[in-house]
């Protein structure tokens, strides 16, 4: 992984842990955009998009990440 364009993701625990944030945010944002949705003011308007799927995918997806990073990064020497 000498060729490796960003160095400081140079370790598998890195590159987890930056997937791990990714998925967390978009854990975030689709919380956020499900309580918009539940607090709009016109109730015909129903959106298409399932926010919860995409929230527990996310989240669940952040979590083993976040988790296999951390395990990496404890077992380190």
């Amino acid at each position: 992984m000498s060729d490796f364009a960003f160095p400081y993701l140079s370790s598998d625990a890195a590159i987890f842990a930056a997937w791990g944030a990714l998925a967390a945010i978009v854990a975030a944002i689709s919380t956020t955009a499900e309580r918009r949705r539940l607090k709009r003011s016109n109730m015909d308007a129903v959106g298409c998009m399932p926010w919860t799927v995409i929230f527990l995918l996310s989240f669940l997806a952040a979590v083993v990440l976040l988790g296999l990073a951390a395990r990496d990064w404890f077992a380190a020497p």
